[in-house]
């Protein structure tokens, strides 16, 4: 909200404001106006548009003092600003330095110096910094402006000169210290404080020293508050110029914690200010910029839905007050254009992409901001073919020029390009035009597949995922016509590709997590910080050397980017080496952090006659399908797309996710059989009389229990007699064929081993009290939160979360009981309840190495994944309260790797896992590769939240008939246990028995 003296003409205040921002935020405001002296006229009563263009058109003062011509100077300056005549602005800024004698020059350098950088030739901008450095007559504004000049040679990479500005800087301030003490001394030193540590951040960041650059930007927030707390007695100009400061400096933290990949750290930081900023009535200047950093996050972390409406709470805000295209404006809608592209509502981002097409079409500045790809992207996938090969074109080229030829980026984008030219191709019938895109095609995907040295853990951020995704598909299609027709070559590449990418979607979390578990062990956590260091360095070098390639070539400093290529191949041969080690002390890390798709032959060995692998991926056409079994492999298709796909998946889901309800409704029918007829039907005779099926299918796939499918058209209404495919098949699902694989060759345990180690009913340390019967889930975050407008967006700072609201889960002492009297475990000893069933607990029966003694590890309580509470960036397990907050209460997967264990099964009997875009199956994959890792066999745990006392019977029943039926395989107890189930009316319906599911290896 603007400050009720501003609100008369918010358009033209906040014109001033965006420039203000822009002035403020971002590398090359570091530092603020020393002397911000059109602030002032902003925070009082803000003139109308008529004016403002009165007080611009005005002539100069004739015989009036200099004090008065220069408030003449300064007023049009400030109006200029608020109308966004910048033109005019320059001119009025010249102008004001011809008419003032050297002592009073100051303002108007720094005008035209900052008018020179944001909007014409940074060249001239520096000559005016260097001058305006000169003219600073005091300490304290000729240390700003030191800093400020060293943030603009540093972005120009001059870092020597850069870091003699930064010295001399810091000079001056401490010269300044010598002053007598007063509110104005103490205000202006703190704020240059502020500044020069945001300053050395900087520097230390372009170093590549990523801690340091941390160190220095946290501390350049304490200054920075403390010059707000001293500004209160000034002027509202110097009052507002403090408060840019912290922004200056919270946005500088915000990027040094990204860098380290501290994620939770940095979004609370952007919740907290603008919590600070809402209740200090000086948010509105600076939100756009925060709003669009949190966006941006959320971008990052494939949390599309929410970067969309952070990206338009805060456009929304600048529309209502600005109708002009500015740098603001077109960098928020190119956030929101990420969000939209990542939600792939491809029709909503051509709209977005034409209007900013149209509006910076007269703004070379602007138009500028458009990058190629996503906007050959979007025409790409809403078939304008020719427009998208032109930015598809461009992008390539530009990719190779900037990163090589050998880079993943250059081949994600010739990768695209590509497959526009296949398109092209196939719509001309050119076959000669065909082969050779079709042969660019497979280059790229097979530069994709095995990234190289320090490019490898970049191919999943932000919209590099679904890049990638496209690429891959648009390969697969141009493999559809030869897989149609037998040709075995193509089967078995089609194989190989589907699942590298199926493997992908939760490669990211598994990586990350077994890094961490890496850095824990002795003698290796210095190897992978420098890996890690060497690898956020080369980001910031290609990023560098990018912003050299958009200049033109007269005014590229080529010895730079020379010297930035030379440092980038010191780094590969660094990186080769740190990597040599660690795979000599560690030589599982390669299988962890990026496990090869394996052969259809292999997977064909390791079946037995009655197994089948069936391997699922949607694409947006069509589906498809691979059958392996130990006779060979088998391809077909099925015409219906993703969309479709998932649609029917969302309606199977809505009359399956209804354990809350007390009358559950009839099965959607015509849905469940629409899927078996896509999914499976095209397949099924195919698999002879194969009855034990593995299933590996990401994504939404991962949200549908095949057992509930309907294996031809029926009534629903009486459940206990419909043919579900769970009559016919005993299913479990896998994360990828290559986690299978590595599952089916570990070897099998033959030492004595206890049967049983189960948590259960933790003590969240809340003391609520619940009913035993109901539904068990945990209201998150991620279900919860809609942060549609900047102060519930801030809220969620404000209010961190309540481990101890987590509600209890009573009714699993009672399951866990039954199961260990099933399975003769001593409960004394094997069960775990209320506070002893604890993260500290797994942990220390880990280091006795008496989890390694257990046939089945169970948790009975809540299964989480990223965003389901505040900062949580991996799946976990949520275990008793441990006084400390939430990182000690969650077993999380970096946890989980560090376990040992040859165990049969893992159960989350609990698991609130329930959603229905696919996010929540990837994660709990993640979780599931973590645990196969530790020792595990398979995972078996629920679709949706599950209705407690029948998640009770199907475990009791399940674990009943694994000890009565030592023979029999993992799918079929379970599928027995299902089939009790179904043969009882009161529990016939799939709500009660198809949430269950087993990942990983199901034979025994």
């Amino acid at each position: 909200m603007l400050p009720a003296n501003t609100r008369c003409n918010k358009r033209g205040f906040l014109r001033f404001q965006q420039f203000l921002l822009v002035w403020i935020i971002g590398f090359a405001g570091i530092v603020g106006a020393a002397d911000d002296s059109f602030i002032e006229e902003a925070t009082r009563k803000v003139r109308n548009e008529a004016e403002l263009r009165q007080i611009i058109d005005t002539p100069p003062p004739i015989g009036e003092s200099l004090q008065t011509l220069y408030k003449y100077y300064e007023n049009r300056e400030a109006a200029a600003k608020q109308l966004g005549l910048h033109e005019v602005a320059l001119k009025n800024a010249q102008e004001w330095l011809d008419a003032m004698p050297p002592e009073m020059q100051f303002q108007p350098r720094w005008q035209l110096w900052g008018h020179h950088r944001k909007y014409g030739d940074r060249d001239l901008a520096l000559k005016y910094g260097e001058a305006t450095i000169v003219a600073a007559t005091n300490k304290i504004n000729r240390a700003r402006s030191l800093f400020q000049l060293a943030g603009d040679y540093l972005d120009q990479y001059e870092t020597k000169r850069a870091r003699a500005l930064t010295d001399e800087g810091e000079s001056a301030l401490n010269d300044h210290l010598s002053q007598s003490r007063g509110r104005h001394v103490n205000f202006g030193v703190e704020r240059g404080r502020s500044e020069l540590l945001t300053l050395r951040s900087a520097l230390a960041r372009f170093d590549g020293k990523f801690a340091e650059a941390e160190r220095f930007a946290l501390a350049s927030i304490e200054p920075a508050l403390a010059a707000i707390s001293v500004s209160k007695g000034l002027r509202p100009r110097q009052q507002q110029g403090a408060y840019g400061s912290y922004v200056g400096a919270v946005s500088a933290t915000r990027k040094a914690h990204t860098d380290l990949g501290k994620i939770y750290e940095a979004e609370m930081l952007l919740r907290e200010a603008i919590d600070y900023l809402r209740n200090e009535n000086r948010l509105a200047p600076f939100y756009g910029g925060l709003m669009r950093q949190a966006a941006h996050l959320r971008i990052n972390q494939g949390r599309f839905k929410d970067a969309a409406r952070l990206a338009h709470a805060s456009l929304r805000d600048i529309e209502e007050n600005s109708s002009d295209i500015n740098a603001q404006n077109v960098w928020t809608r190119l956030a929101l254009l990420s969000a939209t592209i990542g939600l792939e509502r491809w029709n909503e981002a051509q709209k977005i992409v034409a209007a900013l097409e149209s509006e910076t079409a007269k703004s070379p500045s602007l138009r500028k901001l458009l990058d190629n790809q996503p906007r050959g992207v979007v025409r790409l996938m809403n078939g304008e073919i020719a427009e998208a090969l032109t930015l598809l074109k461009r992008s390539n080229n530009f990719n190779l020029e900037r990163y090589g030829t050998d880079h993943y980026f250059s081949a994600q984008a010739s990768g695209l390009y590509a497959a526009a030219l296949l398109q092209k191709a196939q719509a001309e019938k050119n076959i000669a035009a065909e082969d050779s895109a079709r042969h660019m095609l497979a280059t790229a995907v097979h530069a994709m597949v095995e990234p190289k040295g320090l490019q490898a853990g970049t191919e999943n951020a932000g919209l590099r995922k679904l890049y990638r995704r496209l690429v891959f598909e648009a390969y697969l299609d141009a493999l559809y016509p030869a897989m149609q027709k037998g040709d075995e070559a193509s089967i078995v590449e089609g194989f190989r590709i589907a699942d590298n990418l199926r493997g992908s979607s939760v490669q990211q979390a598994v990586v990350d997590a077994a890094i961490r578990a890496v850095a824990n062990m002795p003698g290796l956590g210095e190897l992978i910080r420098q890996m890690q260091d060497g690898q956020r360095e080369t980001v910031l070098l290609y990023d560098h050397i990018a912003r050299q390639m958009d200049e033109a070539p007269e005014r590229r400093n080529q010895q730079m980017v020379t010297q930035m290529r030379n440092r980038l191949l010191t780094l590969e041969k660094q990186h080769a080496d740190l990597l040599a080690s660690i795979r000599q002390r560690f030589p599982e890390f390669d299988q962890l952090a990026r496990p090869a798709a394996p052969e259809a032959k292999m997977v064909a060995k390791y079946l037995g006659p009655q197994e089948a692998m069936l391997s699922i991926l949607l694409v947006r056409s069509r589906t498809y399908l691979w059958l392996v079994t130990d006779a060979g492999i088998r391809f077909a298709s099925s015409e219906s797309g993703r969309e479709q796909v998932s649609a029917q998946i969302a309606n199977l889901r809505k009359t399956l996710d209804v354990a809350s309800q007390d009358s559950p409704p009839a099965v959607d029918a015509k849905a469940a059989y629409a899927l078996y007829k896509t999914l499976v039907g095209p397949v099924r005779s195919l698999a002879g009389k194969r009855e034990q099926w593995t299933i590996a299918a990401g994504g939404v796939l991962g949200t549908l229990p095949f057992s509930a499918l309907l294996t031809r058209p029926a009534n629903t209404q009486k459940p206990a007699t419909a043919p579900w495919l769970v009559r016919e098949l005993a299913t479990a699902a896998t994360p990828s064929v290559a986690a299978w694989v590595a599952l089916r060759q570990m070897p099998r345990s033959f030492g004595t081993r206890k049967v049983l180690v189960a948590f259960g009913d933790p003590d969240f340390g809340g003391g609520l009290k619940v009913a035993s019967g109901l539904v068990r889930k945990l209201p998150t975050e991620r279900q919860e939160s809609k942060p549609d407008t900047i102060e519930a967006y801030a809220s969620l700072g404000a209010s961190r979360f309540n481990y101890q609201s987590i509600p209890p889960l009573p009714e699993t002492r009672d399951e866990l009981l039954a199961i260990a009297k099933a399975l003769s475990a001593d409960k004394d000893r094997d069960l775990h309840f209320g506070k002893n069933a604890s993260r500290n607990t797994v942990l220390r029966l880990n280091e006795a190495k008496e989890l390694a003694q257990r046939q089945v590890v169970m948790f009975a309580t809540h299964g989480l994944i990223p965003g389901d509470l505040p900062g949580l960036g991996q799946p976990a397990i949520a275990l008793a309260y441990a006084g400390k907050g939430m990182e000690d209460s969650l077993l999380t997967l970096e946890d989980v790797l560090g376990l040992h264990l040859d165990a049969d099964w893992i159960v989350l009997s609990a698991c609130n896992t329930a959603a229905s875009d696919g996010q929540s199956s990837e994660a709990i994959s993640g979780l599931g590769r973590g645990f196969f890792y530790a020792g595990a066999r398979a995972l078996l745990l629920t679709h949706w939240a599950v209705e407690s006392e029948s998640a009770k019977m199907l475990t009791i029943a399940t674990f009943t008939g694994y000890a009565a039926n030592p023979a029999t395989p993992r799918a079929q107890v379970l599928r027995q246990a299902q089939l009790t189930l179904l043969a009882n009316p009161e529990t016939a319906h799939p709500v009660y028995w198809a949430p269950f599911t087993l990942i990983g290896d199901g034979t025994r």
